[in-house]
C-alpha cells in the first residue's frame, strides 16, 4: 500500500530545493558588476563563482556523517541557518564579507545538495520520481529566476548589486520556516539510512563511473552559470539580454529533469 504524502515535508523539500540554485546562479550576470564596483582583480572575480563549487567539494562528504550524528531533519535546519547567515554576509559590499558569505551558502548548499535526495527517497518510497521531479524543478525554476532578474532589479529599478543578491535571504528565511516542523520527527530510520557500512567504493567502477560523470556535467552547467553572461556581453548583448539568455538556457531544462525520474522509478533498471 502506498504511503500518503507528508504534505508538510514535501513543502519544506520544495522550499529547501528553491534555495540549492538561485544564491549561485544570480550572481553571474552580475559579476561584471560587482567587479567594477569593488575594483578585484581577474582572479578574485573568478573566486566569486568559484567558492561555493570549492565548498561543494570540500562540505559534501561531511553531510553524511553529520546526518548521522544529528539526524538529516536536524542537518538541514542547521544548513539553512548557514545559508541565510550567508546570505546576509555576502549583501554587505565589502569583499571579505562577500568571500566570508559565498563560503557559507556554498557549505549549506553542499549538505542539502547531498541530503535531500536520500531523503526523497526515504521518505517518499512509491512518489520517489515524482517527488524527485518536483524537487528538480522548483530548484532550477527559482534558478532560472534568479538568473533573469538579477541585472533588472539593478538596471530597471536601480538597486545595487549586494541588494539585489540580498533580497534572496527572503527566501532562505521562508525555506528556515518552512522546515521547522521537520524537527519534531524522531524517524531513527533516517538516521539508520547515512549509517551504512563503509564499502571499498575507491574500487568500485560503478562509483568512478558516476563520480565522473556527475563531476564532468557539473563542470559544464556551473561554468555557463558563471561566465556566459560575460561571454554574451562580449559579444554585443546588453546585460539584460545576457541574463535573459542565462534564464532561457535553465528554463530549457525544466520539462526533461520533471519527466526523467517519474519515467527511471518505472523501469527496472
Amino acid at each position: 500500500m502506498e504511503r500518503k504524502i507528508n504534505s508538510a515535508l514535501l513543502l519544506g523539500i520544495i522550499f529547501v530545493a528553491m534555495n540549492l540554485r538561485s544564491p549561485i546562479t544570480s550572481v553571474g550576470p552580475l559579476v561584471g558588476i560587482i567587479s567594477e564596483k569593488l575594483s578585484l582583480s581577474g582572479g578574485q572575480t573568478g573566486l566569486i563563482t568559484t567558492i561555493p563549487l570549492m565548498a561543494f567539494a570540500i562540505i559534501s562528504p561531511i553531510a553524511p556523517k553529520l546526518a548521522n550524528k544529528w539526524t538529516i531533519e536536524k542537518t538541514i535546519f542547521g544548513a539553512l541557518i548557514v545559508l541565510v547567515l550567508g546570505m546576509f554576509l555576502r549583501a554587505i559590499p565589502q569583499l571579505t564579507f562577500l568571500f566570508l558569505g559565498t563560503t557559507l551558502l556554498g557549505s549549506a548548499i553542499a549538505i542539502c545538495n547531498v541530503l535531500i535526495p536520500g531523503l526523497v527517497k526515504k521518505e517518499f518510497p512509491h512518489q520517489s520520481g515524482l517527488v524527485t521531479g518536483i524537487y528538480s524543478v522548483s530548484m532550477n525554476l527559482t534558478g532560472a529566476i534568479a538568473s533573469g532578474i538579477s541585472i533588472p532589479l539593478v538596471r530597471k529599478i536601480g538597486l545595487d548589486w549586494n541588494v539585489a543578491l540580498g533580497l534572496w535571504s527572503i527566501l532562505a528565511l521562508t525555506a528556515f520556516i518552512c522546515w521547522l516542523p521537520q524537527l519534531k520527527r524522531q524517524d531513527k530510520g533516517v538516521q539508520e539510512m547515512v549509517s551504512q557500512e563503509n564499502t571499498s567504493i575507491w574500487t568500485s567502477t560503478l562509483a568512478w563511473s558516476v563520480t565522473l560523470f556527475m563531476g564532468i556535467q557539473s563542470f559544464i552547467f556551473y561554468v555557463l552559470v558563471a561566465w556566459l553572461p560575460e561571454m554574451l556581453v562580449g559579444k554585443g548583448l546588453s546585460t539584460i539580454q545576457a541574463g535573459g539568455m542565462l534564464s532561457l538556457l535553465q528554463m530549457t531544462l525544466l520539462p526533461i529533469i520533471f519527466i526523467v525520474p517519474i519515467i527511471a522509478e518505472k523501469r527496472p533498471d
